[in-house]
């Protein structure tokens, strides 16, 4: 085909361009390194030949561009020592430049497969996979008073669960391989700044380890997890209900209503409320807990929130209902961490958050088998000002 010539610079240094064309939307330049020749046994060394090398340079919008640089290779004339002539846009033994390896440091912050990133720069897979396995990210030490655990699945290295750490400033610490006892406890002790407060869902796990490790922390109970066991617990009476009798199967039909917010109800969705709880006694007196507990919640006092909470669990265990019974055994365990959460206003929503976007990271790589790898990838992608070492000569 017919080659195009063209004002096209890739602005190199150390080296004269001779002519620059276009050939299959592909920019192609030919060129010739500078001539520096090097000192050698207290004199300069002599041009002994040439080499051609090819080089990867970052694309010019959607076009690749190729660099064929022709450069010196000189000899000694006292030793006979044999040397290249090196280019300062590209390292040694290298045919990607240092150009595209900065592009492909940015490209892995991206939400995107490594396919997607070799296809967007040019490059081989290989060459991506090799770049990134050499790409060093070191975990933040924690500085604040609170930290916020939450698992979430991984699936790597034959793992079901990892653990990811957050501080009071929403930043990612790290991401523990698994959720055992051991691997928590290792990484609460490895931290110079100890906790004060340490944000968690109703995982009894959780609890006993922090608690062995930092005897004086203040566990704060995530409200989210909290305000979902009385949401499980009505759906519980409601399905019960509605298996025992056919004439509970508005149960059923009006699941998404009876899951709503009592406080945000319309005039229509409250007199539906009041025909499903004509239906059951019991289903009445369980709505009932549930429109004191959010009540609960919004408490203008600590004092306030901690008395009515003692008389919901009360009300609850003398209920005789089984679902209730459950609910007020989980509140009385939890009652320290759910008084903690009202009192310092701080829960794991900004943490569910970064969840769904690791399930996108595992979606897009269609899921990621070992843990170093997914580590890197969550490191990469949520914590962008993350620090890493990334070294272009591996």
């Amino acid at each position: 085909m017919q080659e195009h010539y063209t004002k096209f610079n890739p602005g190199i240094k150390g080296v004269k361009i001779k002519k620059t064309y276009i050939l299959d939307n592909t920019y192609y330049v030919e060129a010739v390194r500078t001539d520096k020749r090097p000192m050698c046994c207290d004199r300069l060394m002599n041009i002994k030949d040439y080499r051609q090398v090819r080089i990867k340079d970052k694309n010019y919008g959607s076009s690749k561009v190729i660099i064929n640089v022709k450069k010196q290779r000189y000899i000694c004339p006292c030793c006979n020592r044999k040397e290249t002539g090196s280019l300062s846009f590209v390292e040694k033994r290298h045919s990607i430049s240092k150009n595209v390896l900065n592009e492909l440091n940015y490209h892995f912050r991206d939400i995107k497969s490594f396919k997607q990133i070799a296809k967007d720069l040019g490059i081989s897979l290989s060459s991506v996979l090799r770049y990134f396995m050499k790409l060093e990210v070191k975990d933040k030490m924690n500085t604040t008073n609170t930290i916020h655990f939450d698992e979430f699945k991984g699936n790597a290295d034959k793992e079901k669960y990892q653990l990811a750490v957050y501080n009071e400033k929403r930043e990612l610490l790290t991401i523990l391989k698994d959720r055992k006892s051991k691997t928590i406890k290792e990484y609460l002790e490895s931290q110079e700044v100890k906790p004060k407060r340490v944000v968690i869902d109703l995982f009894m796990q959780f609890r006993n380890v922090i608690k062995s490790v930092l005897p004086k922390v203040e566990i704060i109970a995530d409200k989210y997890h909290y305000v979902r066991q009385m949401e499980w617990m009505l759906r519980d009476v409601r399905i019960r209900l509605y298996n025992q009798d056919i004439k509970y199967k508005k149960f059923k039909k009006y699941w998404k209503l009876i899951s709503s917010n009592p406080e945000k109800l319309t005039k229509n969705q409250k007199i539906r409320i009041d025909e499903l709880k004509s239906l059951s006694p019991i289903f009445k007196e369980c709505y009932e807990y549930k429109v004191k507990f959010y009540k609960l919640i919004k408490s203008k006092t600590e004092e306030l929130f901690n008395k009515n909470l003692e008389v919901l669990i009360c009300e609850l265990e003398k209920s005789g209902i089984k679902e209730c019974l459950k609910l007020s055994k989980t509140y009385k365990n939890w009652k320290e961490e759910i008084k903690n959460s009202f009192k310092y206003k701080v829960d794991n929503g900004f943490v569910e958050g970064y969840n769904n976007k690791i399930k996108v990271i595992k979606r897009v790589s269609y899921g990621i088998r070992k843990f170093e790898i997914l580590k890197k990838q969550i490191q990469l992608k949520i914590s962008h000002d993350v620090e890493c070492i990334f070294d272009p000569t591996c």
